[in-house]
């Protein structure tokens, strides 16, 4: 009896190294973990972009995300083409495209949808610098983003710059999604969409993916469309342009203080404006801050910069348009 003991414990040992591999993974974390670029896993869980992200799919369950890429279109392989809310389970070998981990495209034997219009996962609060492998392919919100060149047009197949939380992160909008050709908020807002990561050496290179407009929310009620532009500038005057997304009155606070002191002020309610700070010196040293106003609502959105002005005796705001300070 005693010599059949090694026998039975190397045929256990043969069958414990195999049981990962033969019965597959738990779950998406268990496939991102333990699991190498090559090796074939079966991740089930809920779909949280469509299109707008182009043909790439994110799915996430309890534990983590992932992204799931067909290497093609998906319905010309002839595998439903997942939207968000679907529950789906996908067989294939995991592959790595500048730093993302996918499940795709080889060996692809299994894309089906289990169930619809189920409720996606809830959206974690993070910080730019918490973008990383452990929120890789996961719904995320990032709270009072201000974006570097806010107010210009959005470009596909770019990155753009915010700030958040005193840290730095970038968002990438593909050709495909609604945001191309809408406005880079200028005011605050709140982020929200799926951590990717684009890196050509495996560090770094995460970024936020913005899955449409709605990813993209406002904090106050009235926000700036444009950038604040300063145009027709003279030894004594400058006009302000700016646009607003929802009607608003204007006020334009100057001086030659932090202080400020003086104000301009059109209660007209437009989405476009067009002010001039009055009798600047441009010689001189000051500051100035425009502020804009919901139509009857009192909220209002700051605009701060640092300007020269010096405010001479005698001049007046004329009203119509292009408005300038006259004599």
């Amino acid at each position: 009896m005693n010599t059949s003991f090694p026998l039975f414990s190397v045929l256990l040992g043969a069958s414990l190294l195999m049981s990962a591999d033969s019965m597959g993974q738990s779950d998406i974390l268990d496939a991102r973990t333990n699991y190498g670029v090559g090796q074939t896993v079966t991740v089930t869980g809920i779909i949280t972009n469509d299109g707008n992200l182009g043909i790439v799919r994110y799915l996430q369950d309890a534990t983590a995300g992932i992204a799931l890429y067909p290497g093609g279109d998906w319905t010309s392989n002839g595998w439903p083409d997942p939207q968000p809310g679907d529950e789906v389970t996908m067989t294939a070998a995991l592959s790595e495209y500048n730093g993302l981990l996918e499940v795709g495209p080889d060996a692809i034997t299994n894309v089906e949808v289990l169930s619809t219009g189920n409720a996606l996962p809830d959206f974690q609060t993070i910080t730019p610098a918490e973008m990383n492998e452990s929120f890789e392919g996961e719904l995320v919100a990032i709270e009072g983003a201000m974006f570097t060149n806010g107010g210009t047009p959005i470009s596909g197949n770019s990155t753009y710059s915010f700030s958040a939380n005193g840290e730095d992160g970038i968002i990438y909008v593909r050709n495909d999604n609604e945001l191309v050709g809408q406005i880079l908020p200028a005011g605050e807002v709140n982020l929200f969409g799926v951590v990717s990561q684009f890196t050509f050496d495996g560090f770094g290179g995460y970024q936020l993916l913005p899955r449409g407009s709605a990813d993209l929310v406002p904090t106050s009620a009235i926000n700036l469309s444009t950038q604040v532009d300063q145009t027709n500038i003279t030894t004594t005057s400058f006009d302000l342009v700016w646009n607003t997304d929802v009607l608003g009155n204007s006020i334009v606070e100057y001086g030659e203080t932090p202080a400020l002191g003086n104000t301009i002020s059109d209660e007209a309610a437009v989405l476009d404006s067009h002010r001039p700070d009055t009798g600047f010196d441009l010689l001189g040293a000051g500051d100035f801050r425009r502020r804009r106003r919901l139509h009857r609502f009192c909220h209002s959105a700051l605009c701060h910069g640092v300007r020269k002005p010096r405010l001479h005796p005698g001049l007046f705001c004329d009203h119509s348009r292009p408005q300038r300070c006259h004599r």
